[in-house]
Order: C-alpha cells, then sequence, then structure tokens
C-alpha cells in the first residue's frame, strides 16, 4: 500500500500536471549532487502547462501567468513576490517563452529545496522538548528513562 500511495501524483488530488512524491523526493534527498536538468517527464508536464497559458497563435506567456503555471506544476508555495523576483532575474519583459518558463522552474525549485534544506537543519538543531528534556532524558511507553537524541550526537 505504501508504494501505491508514494506514486501518487497531484492530478489525482484534481491539480492537473503536478509533480508525483517520487519526482519531489528524488530532488529533495539529492542534494547539491542532483544533476539541475529536468527529466523528459517534467519537461513534457511544463510543455503541457505552458500551452493551456500560452494564447493562440502567440509564442510566449505572459508574466502575470507564472505563478499559476508553477502551481499547475505542483509548486504550491510560489508567493506573488517570489515569482516576481525569480521572473525579473530572467527577463525584463512581460512575456515568456518556454525555455524562460523553465529557467524560472528551475530557479524556484532550486530555492524550495534551499528553504527544505534550511527548515529541516533547524528542526535537527532544536533540542527536544518533551517531558524530561531538561534532565536530557524522556521516559520510554515502559516508563524507563532513555538517553535523549541531543545526548547521543
Amino acid at each position: 500500500r505504501l508504494q501505491r500511495s508514494k506514486r501518487r501524483t497531484a492530478t489525482e488530488f484534481g491539480v492537473k500536471g503536478g509533480r508525483s512524491l517520487d519526482e519531489v523526493l528524488k530532488r529533495a534527498l539529492a542534494g547539491e549532487s542532483f544533476d539541475q536538468s529536468f527529466s523528459q517527464a517534467e519537461l513534457g508536464r511544463m510543455k503541457r502547462v505552458f500551452r493551456l497559458f500560452r494564447p493562440a497563435e502567440v509564442a510566449e506567456v505572459q508574466r502575470d501567468d507564472i505563478q499559476d503555471i508553477l502551481a499547475h506544476l505542483g509548486y504550491f508555495g510560489a508567493t506573488e513576490q517570489v515569482v516576481d523576483e525569480i521572473a525579473g532575474e530572467v527577463s525584463s519583459f512581460s512575456t515568456f517563452d518556454f525555455d524562460e518558463i523553465v529557467e524560472v522552474v528551475e530557479r524556484y525549485a532550486q530555492r524550495e529545496r534551499a528553504q527544505l534544506r534550511e527548515a529541516f537543519a533547524v528542526h535537527r538543531e532544536e533540542p527536544s522538548t518533551g517531558a524530561g528534556a531538561e534532565l536530557g532524558t524522556s521516559e520510554g511507553a515502559s516508563g524507563t528513562s532513555r538517553s535523549s537524541e541531543a545526548d547521543m550526537q
């Protein structure tokens, strides 16, 4: 059952074009060693979403659509401020071609990974707040005392 739920995509939750959990985990867990290029499946999904937002007979999308494009691709935390900042780094124009959208998505993905690494680093550094934390011990289910995670490091 875990394997089946692990393969669920955002599409199954009503979001068209979203990333699968496998894709998210692969990028998040790979860290700096991950090749920054997108897979063929990701690029195909980006092309489909790009076409959804591109007006007929036009080769580009509007800058104002980028936040929605990111949401369709499964990047739900993309705020207007962050999207404007990244879009401005990529182009000063009000329209973006497909290659520029790919660059925006990559930059956003890099930012997202950095935020996740930072959040997990802070979480690892926080001391235990459970009962007995001030003594450096916590009680297990059997009522016996065991060393805290901080003591093991």
